[in-house]
């Protein structure tokens, strides 16, 4: 299909009964092949030459759903894109999301694309009105909206500004907004070129509580008097939720696969100690989100954890820390001043195999150029930590301890 014109109007022929039937064929061309050109020729050459629209635009959605159906488990099958599918929550961040307002509210939502966070603010809250600018994902979200028995949302196809010359926003409970962080395909760099723009949602009805979802490495400035919270899923940051007018309570990371809150901003007043008797004991690598909140030192604290460069994110504990889902911890096997001759001799020593992992921060050298030179032929799983203490590069052979 050449573009969204000619993929919307084979959408509007495509119902749930017309995919039913169609489904079959797809998804066993699907299996018989990942090659993405090989399935668009299977499908050619084995559907009527009338139905060949209908056949491509059910593969379209096939292939995206295939691409995104591990965020949503449990749901049936929705319609998106491969780009909507990347912005998208996952499903464990739109609960969450959908948490932050109150089942009585009315809540407007800016940029809903697909409808995973529209879906699950439509089961939390009394009525949602959704405004999404693309025509497909308008299409796709209506559809989506009804497979999953969503009654109490209403869908607006235009942008954000034009919806709302006839929308007040302060007739409404609460915001959401999930603006569009592409601009023709590629990321923007800044929340000035979201779509709507950050100024944009700045303005709009100060008395009323809004949470803007966000690219956690985007910054709203130093002025800024958004409220952030950084959503952890599994071991990856991947958002940044603006809000205001919430609780003073709101977390500072939110760990949303495991339902944890940390709430802990560092304290810049204080220098943090760093770690003296490193060459023994375990390493601390603190979960992206933390870094990202500046809440390391809070937390290394919690676990009587040192640095060992104030400028690194590694602690280091004498004793093993509790497992966690705010950390990954390594047991130091050994641990020097870093010489590729020692590294190789030592990780041959410690029969260090194919499988060990190779990690650095405040290192010059990539971890895959390394490995090419590393003879790792033995039969244990190791971890090789590289890092800078103070202005030396150091080296620390590891092995995980369990994983929280």
């Amino acid at each position: 299909m050449k573009n969204d014109d000619d993929f919307l109007d084979a959408l509007g022929t495509l119902s749930l009964e017309r995919y039913e039937h169609v489904l079959p064929t797809v998804l066993s061309v699907c299996r018989s092949t990942p090659d993405p050109l090989k399935r668009v020729e299977v499908i050619r050459g084995s559907c009527p030459e009338d139905a060949r629209p209908l056949y491509l635009a059910a593969l379209r959605l096939a292939v995206a759903w295939e691409n995104g159906a591990s965020k949503y488990p449990g749901y049936p099958f929705l319609w998106t894109t491969r780009e909507s599918t990347e912005q998208a929550s996952s499903l464990a961040a739109a609960h969450w999301h959908a948490s932050l307002f109150h089942p009585d509210d009315h809540i407007l939502e800016i940029g809903a694309g697909t409808g995973i966070d529209t879906i699950a603010l439509s089961r939390r809250v009394k009525h949602v009105i959704a405004i999404e600018r693309d025509p497909v994902l308008s299409f796709m979200l209506t559809r989506n909206l009804a497979a999953t028995g969503c009654t109490n949302v209403d869908v607006v196809t235009a942008t954000a500004e034009e919806a709302l010359t006839s929308l007040d926003p302060d007739c409404f409970d609460g915001i959401w907004a999930d603006p569009s962080r592409r601009n023709r395909g590629m990321r923007v760099r800044r929340m000035s070129a979201y779509s709507p723009p950050l100024e944009f949602l700045t303005a709009l009805a100060p008395h009323v509580k809004i949470a803007v979802k966000t690219s956690p490495v985007h910054d709203p400035g130093v002025n800024s008097l958004w409220g952030r919270t950084f959503v952890a899923t599994r071991t990856e940051c991947t958002e940044q939720i603006l809000h205001r007018g919430f609780p003073p309570s709101m977390p500072v990371v939110m760990h949303v696969d495991r339902s944890l809150a940390w709430t802990e901003r560092d304290s810049k007043e204080t220098p943090r100690p760093l770690a003296t008797d490193w060459s023994a004991g375990y390493l601390v690598e603190p979960h992206p989100a933390l870094i990202r909140a500046h809440a390391v030192a809070s937390y290394f604290d919690s676990i009587r954890a040192r640095f060992l460069d104030r400028q690194i994110a590694y602690g280091h504990c004498l004793e093993q820390p509790p497992v966690s889902a705010w950390h990954q911890s390594f047991h130091i096997l050994e641990a020097f001043v870093f010489r590729e001759r020692q590294l190789k001799e030592r990780a041959a020593a410690l029969e260090f195999g194919p499988g060990t992992e190779i990690k650095k921060r405040g290192f010059p050298v990539e971890p895959e150029d390394l490995r090419a030179s590393l003879p790792l032929e033995g039969n244990r799983r190791g971890v090789i930590i590289l890092t800078r203490m103070g202005a030396t590069h150091h080296v620390f052979l590891c092995e995980r301890t369990r994983r929280s």
